[in-house]
């Protein structure tokens, strides 16, 4: 850097003493150059700053989207295939009659969406 091969140039001053002194053109090149430095890392950091916000908006829309699918999962769930499928056992061991079950899974699917919506609310 110019600033590390700056070498002052000795003066005597008013009173006879040696004083260090940098020439002005040398001296205004090496300040500069130090600017442009801090210039160049404050855009970097500037840069950076903005590539976090971008992926923090990115990140929000994809779990926002992420608690619609489940909604709409919860909303288009056929209850009485999933109850066949993984609940045969469910219903008997509750005492539910089959009806009674669909109403009951259905109950839960709708408080599920509602939850999941509210959740996608919030993003």
């Amino acid at each position: 850097m110019k600033c590390d091969e700056l070498e002052a140039e000795q003066w005597l001053d008013y009173s006879g003493e040696p004083m260090p002194c940098y020439p002005k053109a040398k001296a205004d090149a090496a300040i500069a150059e130090l600017k442009d430095e801090i210039n160049r890392k404050e855009g970097v950091g500037q840069r950076w700053f903005e590539r976090c916000m971008e992926a923090r908006i990115e990140n929000v829309k994809l779990k926002r989207a992420l608690w619609l699918a489940r909604a709409e999962l919860c909303h288009r769930l056929d209850v009485d295939r999933y109850l066949r499928k993984h609940i045969n056992s469910w219903y008997n061991e509750n005492c539910l009659t089959w009806d009674e079950a669909c109403v009951a899974m259905e109950v839960k699917m709708c408080k599920a969406e509602n939850k999941c919506l509210k959740k996608a609310e919030e993003y």
